[in-house]
């Protein structure tokens, strides 16, 4: 008999300083390491800088302590603005304000707010320019950026990481071109269509395609560049035709096909709300009849949803709706021929 070796002692805080980024870990997470160690161990594992790489998709990665993420002219437009009275304050002070008839001749001083009618309101952010950031990529050391998802959709792609917010100039400027506009983001949609709405001249339409959670958030994030080219794709594809309708009217009567037993199974659980009948294909029922059944062979069946029809033949010398279940035939019966199915 050979002996069996005793199992290794679990590491301790000693063999933690021993660690670099090509030691094996998994011994650190087994059940005998206490939490001390383990956690010393974890620590010095995602120390390493390829764990710090921030993926430049996150929604969540840009500075939100900044104090204007939108600019304000834009914000002032949006009605969800004006329904939380955000600048409420301000346009009293300005309803307040002389008017030009009232101000001497020459510029008027800087606290005096100018009215007038404009043909357009330009974006306080100006749009951002055409840029292929290398670290702008799904991950780190990923597949081509946008440089080779235009060329797989043969157009120039602009990559923009912060589009709802200081980029929003971007948006404004796409949505007057009156070309279709795909926005690669779905959660910022109704913001994006607030702010299309609140855009002066804006005539494209904009569609809305999430290739973060569908094609990059994934560990195949390196290989998935041809299936973010094909959403992309396909969210520029025409609106399909619309499909012909038919309607459905039921007049709340349900005919159940099968052994008797589970039909009445489920005749129990609709009962409640349709005119059930039952088709018995054979098997034993409850002593209890709840339903009408009907019993033999189908010839026809037709029709469809709210109005279908069944012809059936008689070859059940026992009629199962008139039959009481009373079980006196099968006692009365010489040859034993009837079983409880009643056929």
């Amino acid at each position: 008999m050979e002996a069996v070796a005793p199992p290794p002692p679990p590491p301790t805080l000693e063999d933690v300083e021993s660690l670099t980024p090509a030691s094996d870990f998994s011994r650190f997470v087994r059940a005998d390491v206490t939490p001390e160690v383990k956690n010393a161990a974890m620590k010095k594992l995602f120390a390493d800088p390829h764990f710090n790489v921030m993926d430049r998709l996150d929604t969540y990665i840009d500075d939100y302590s900044q104090p204007d993420p939108i600019p304000p002219a834009m914000l002032r437009q949006l009605a969800s603005a004006k329904f939380l009275k955000l600048f409420e304050e301000e346009e009293k002070e300005e309803a307040k304000a002389p008017t030009g008839r009232e101000v001497a001749d020459g510029p008027p001083p800087e606290s005096v707010a100018q009215s007038g009618t404009a043909e357009h309101i330009p974006p306080a952010v100006p749009p951002a320019e055409d840029h292929a950031d290398p670290d702008l990529r799904l991950q780190q050391d990923d597949a081509p950026g946008p440089e080779g998802l235009g060329r797989a959709l043969d157009e120039n792609l602009v990559l923009h990481s912060t589009l709802c917010r200081r980029e929003a100039g971007a948006f404004q400027q796409a949505v007057k071109t009156g070309d279709d506009v795909v926005v690669a983001c779905t959660e910022e949609k109704r913001l994006f269509g607030e702010i299309g709405t609140q855009t002066e001249g804006a005539l494209s339409p904009i569609r809305f395609v999430n290739i973060r959670e569908t094609g990059g958030w994934s560990r195949d994030a390196r290989g998935a560049m041809p299936k973010l080219a094909a959403l992309l794709a396909a969210a520029k594809l025409p609106e399909p035709e619309p499909v012909p309708t038919v309607t459905y009217k039921s007049a709340g009567r349900l005919l159940v096909i099968g052994p008797l037993e589970a039909a009445e199974r489920f005749a129990a659980a609709a009962g409640d709300v349709l005119d059930i009948t039952i088709f018995s294909r054979g098997g034993a029922g409850a002593q209890e009849r709840r339903f009408p059944v009907v019993g033999g062979r189908i010839q026809k069946l037709t029709g469809w949803l709210g109005a279908f029809q069944l012809e059936w033949s008689q070859d059940n010398a026992i009629d199962l709706d008139l039959c009481t279940r009373c079980n006196a035939c099968v006692a009365a019966c010489p040859e034993g021929a009837i079983g409880l199915d009643y056929r």
